[in-house]
């Protein structure tokens, strides 16, 4: 959720049942008032202005909490500020660059795959790629001890497990973007590593193309700068979520319960950690799925169902609310035509139920998906953009990719047989 008035007042909050939002918001009225925002020089200068600066403090704050020093005034702040500026990409930046980069491509009659590209290659460097890139490395100066093991950790050389557990130690927390999940093992990385060298090749499309004029060019390459302060913003989230949960595990010592402490909200989590007997009051809060959350007059409301029988009750009305519309649109990310069955992940437990050549649908992507991404025939979610996460890994891999459907997780189901023509955006039950 994104709250506050910096970088861009947006002001919206989306109810949450279970974990699903109970909708999608477009804010019609905010789009059209940015729509020209680009125009604007000083505009645009200002907007990232802004972002650098939240990006650069956050940077700081990243390095108090490794050392334990915590400030939980400007904790909370600097995860509010993180929240706006990826709200304002996702909400309003994704949906004018896609429309810009529509125009470009017909003022100036280059295709819209050759500007996407450009700026996901000028925009995608983000803790997973580097990551990548460094695994990379480590893979060509070893590459037949990788291969004699199968990329079994336990079987390497010991001068190899060293690089690889303070690998671990660099970019382990990049796993934890979703409530529960652990950090990368060593392992973890060598799974992805044989990924990454054996299943598909990076795409290889055009990166650009010469002809375009600098008033469309300085477009574009605020564009791609937009979308990098986006993806360093998620990054650093991450790593301060993860941070303030060692923090928290050091505070607490004995009395920290993780499958507690994750279900708890902010200013719980700040009474714990001066109390840490405290944390009993809160033992209902280990089934967070049966709760409802929403805004009103200005504050977040929780409601904590007391069984499975309540919960889906309410559920099914919901269900019986929701649009009849069986269309299945959204924006391409990366063009290609495929048919196979449909595997819904809901939650990280469903990778593992995720076979090689499955349509990959979920309502959003995260880094601890990439190693089953990778085995996918296609990549369809409900949310995001051009520049979403989901159309980084798609085109990085060269795997067709239709995201923002809204609908695709509630309309399919495992199993499903599906068309997705990843060239006019849909996905078509067969």
């Amino acid at each position: 959720m994104s709250f506050g008035k910096y970088p861009i007042y947006l002001g919206y909050e989306v109810p949450v049942f279970g974990d699903e939002y109970l909708d999608f918001y477009k804010e019609a009225e905010i789009l059209e008032r940015f729509r020209d925002f680009f125009k604007d020089s000083q505009k645009t200068k200002k907007l990232l202005i802004d972002f650098d600066e939240i990006c650069v403090s956050a940077n700081k704050l990243i390095v108090e909490l490794k050392n334990q020093n915590f400030d939980s005034k400007k904790y909370i702040k600097k995860q509010e500020d993180l929240s706006l500026l990826m709200g304002s990409v996702s909400l309003v930046f994704d949906e004018i660059i896609a429309h810009g980069v529509s125009e470009i491509s017909k003022e100036e009659s280059v295709s819209e795959a050759d500007i996407i590209n450009y700026i996901l290659k000028n925009s995608s460097e983000t803790k997973l790629t580097e990551s990548n890139n460094k695994l990379l490395e480590i893979y060509k100066n070893f590459q037949k001890e990788f291969e004699k093991v199968d990329f079994n950790f336990e079987e390497l050389d010991p001068k190899i497990k060293i690089l690889l557990v303070k690998h671990t130690e660099n970019f382990g927390w990049i796993s934890t973007s979703e409530r529960g999940l652990k950090p990368w093992s060593p392992q973890s990385f060598l799974d992805q590593l044989k990924v990454l060298v054996k299943e598909k090749q990076p795409n290889k499309e055009r990166l650009f193309i010469d002809k375009v004029s600098a008033k469309n060019k300085n477009l574009i390459d605020t564009s791609a700068k937009i979308n990098s302060y986006d993806n360093q913003a998620a990054d650093k989230q991450v790593e301060l979520d993860f941070l303030f949960k060692n923090y928290l595990k050091k505070k607490m010592g004995m009395y920290y319960i993780e499958e507690i402490t994750q279900n708890l909200i902010f200013e719980e989590l700040i009474e714990v950690s001066k109390n840490p007997k405290k944390i009993r009051k809160y033992e209902e809060r280990y089934n967070n799925q049966l709760r409802l959350v929403w805004p009103e007059g200005g504050s977040l409301h929780f409601y904590y169902f007391k069984d499975q029988k309540e919960f889906q009750k309410i559920q099914n009305l919901i269900k019986r609310k929701r649009s009849k519309t069986q269309e299945i649109k959204g924006t391409v990310a990366c063009r290609g035509k495929v048919e196979g069955r449909v595997r819904i992940i809901k939650a990280y437990d469903d990778l593992k139920e995720f076979k090689k050549g499955e349509i990959l649908v979920a309502f959003q992507t995260q880094p601890a998906y990439v190693v089953v991404m990778a085995k996918a025939a296609a990549i369809v979610t409900d949310s995001g953009g051009i520049t979403s996460h989901a159309a980084i890994i798609a085109r990085e891999f060269g795997i067709p990719c239709v995201v923002g459907t809204n609908n695709a997780t509630s309309l399919l189901k495992n199993g499903d047989k599906v068309l997705v023509n990843a060239i006019d955006g849909r996905v078509t039950k067969l």
